[in-house]
């Protein structure tokens, strides 16, 4: 028997804190929550880690739980070394039309959405801006849905995706990011892009010879981490594709490192971009187009 859905409005970082649990639906008012001002409060479901020059909230354990912005809802930190929302081990959760975001620029472990093991998460009309690491980071986890969101201005890349199957990222927008690999895929099962624009990317403070080795889609290459942070090798990636969406202004040296059957590129659109490297024709399934593409 399922559980009634609880309704909360909260106006204030502690009594969102407070309302995360499961069977819940929670509904932001306009203004900004900086969680790192109620450092300790929470529900059951709230912890609080220690990083480097703060603390960020990891929730765990919930299931069926909604947050939904009203208006104009932020949800930010101050520390730099921290992620906005941590999940783990949660089941059917929704984010929805509020923006995320560190309070300055984010580095070495600081990005906006983290995902480690859980299942049928959807962000929707959610933006997660000029913050730290990555926009998102989703490990060991299944049945992701982004939708009509903008991820921008996030300081090393865009996405880190490892060991986790069915993410579909679809009528997003993805921009003004990178100084190394901007979307990196390692272990992955069912991947898909459709229709999302990826403008104003790369690398523009390296060196020639240090831009030289960066990728826009890193393909499993090397090690990754889990939760409790022991490195282990992830499999193989399959069923990776990139359809009908648009390339315009970006530049870095690869658009990819697999030139193999993985990556399934067709019907994109490239204009302007800077790509020292051309695209690997193995992998092309439909029409693409270019305009002032530079090899």
């Amino acid at each position: 028997m399922l559980s009634a859905q609880t309704t909360v409005t909260v106006s204030t970082p502690v009594e969102l804190l407070k309302a995360i649990g499961s069977n819940k639906t929670i509904y932001l008012n306009p203004g900004d929550y900086v969680l790192t001002s109620a450092v300790g409060e929470g529900s059951s479901n709230v912890t609080w880690e220690d990083e480097y020059d703060g603390s960020q909230i990891l929730i765990s354990n919930v299931s069926n739980l909604k947050i939904i912005g009203k208006g104009t809802a932020r949800v930010l930190v101050d520390p730099l070394y921290t992620w906005v929302m941590k999940f783990y081990m949660c089941n059917n959760i929704t984010l929805d039309n509020y923006t995320l975001g560190h309070t300055l620029g984010g580095s070495c472990t600081g990005g906006v959405i983290y995902l480690d093991s859980c299942k049928n998460v959807k962000v929707t009309n959610c933006k997660m801006f000029g913050s730290g690491t990555y926009g998102m980071g989703i490990y060991n986890t299944e049945n992701v849905t982004v939708e009509k969101c903008d991820i921008y201005k996030c300081t090393y890349g865009l996405l880190q995706l490892s060991n986790s199957t069915n993410l579909l990222f679809t009528h997003t927008r993805f921009r003004e990011t990178g100084e190394f690999d901007l979307i990196s895929i390692t272990g992955c099962k069912t991947v898909a892009f459709k229709t999302c624009v990826f403008e104003k990317n790369g690398n523009t403070t390296y060196s020639d010879y240090d831009y030289s080795y960066y990728c826009f889609f890193k393909i499993d290459d090397g090690y990754n981490y889990n939760y409790n942070g022991d490195g282990y090798q992830y499999g193989v990636s399959t069923n990776l594709s990139i359809n009908n969406c648009q390339f315009r202004d970006n530049k870095i040296a690869y658009f990819t490192n697999d030139y193999g059957a993985a990556l399934r590129i067709g019907d994109n659109r490239y204009e302007r971009n800077g790509f020292a490297n051309p695209l690997p024709t193995s992998t092309k399934i439909g029409t693409n187009t270019y305009t002032e593409f530079k090899y």
